[in-house]
């Protein structure tokens, strides 16, 4: 480890916040190999600031030991969720699976955030599971407006029957609307005529 590296992990033992967070931004793109351990570990703190620097900084970074801590962070909420979940985009087709494990038993923001990022994605794999929360898992509406969204983002036209299905006969409005937005967006045109 060099001196730099010794130097940001001081940083990060300030109390100063302002010092700690300039650390957090270096060691973003730091091609030092202890890097996103050390992010991994300010990404456990109570600070939210913190955090949400550290999220940020490991989306940057995309390295896929950071997924699981994460989803976790997902999980406990805060106002860094927003981070977490673009840090996973960020890390892209790794944290498909671990996504999808979590769509169906992660706290309400959380669970949310999982699906926005799989739609944001944009991986394949992940439109079964979309498909299963917005038609046949009796799910609250708003995962099943998300899942629509995300669908229309991944535009894979497997999806197109389904989205047909619940822009026709949902029955919350929102949801049909996401659902023909999605279609939309895919170039499929008003599901309402057939």
């Amino acid at each position: 480890m060099s001196s730099q590296y010794d130097e940001l992990a001081n940083q990060l033992k300030s109390q100063d916040a302002k010092l700690q967070i300039s650390a957090v931004e270096a060691l973003a793109t730091s091609q030092e190999d202890g890097a996103t351990d050390l992010l991994l570990t300010v990404l456990k703190s109570t600070s939210e600031p913190l955090v949400k620097a550290a999220a940020t900084a490991l989306g940057v970074r995309k390295d896929p030991r950071a997924v699981q801590p994460l989803i976790q962070t997902l999980s406990v909420g805060g106002y860094y969720c927003y981070e977490s979940r673009t840090a996973l985009v960020n890390i892209g087709a790794q944290a498909v699976e671990p996504l999808l494990a979590v769509t169906s038993n992660m706290k309400f923001g959380g669970r949310l955030l999982a699906i926005e990022a799989l739609g944001l994605i944009k991986d394949n794999r992940a439109v079964p599971r979309l498909v299963e929360i917005l038609l046949y898992s009796g799910e609250e509406h708003f995962y099943c407006e998300a899942a629509a969204k995300a669908l229309g983002t991944i535009g894979d036209r497997s999806a197109i029957e389904p989205l047909t299905q619940a822009a026709k006969a949902h029955d919350w409005r929102m949801v049909r609307d996401s659902a023909q937005n999605a279609l939309n967006a895919m170039g499929v045109g008003d599901a309402s005529r057939d």
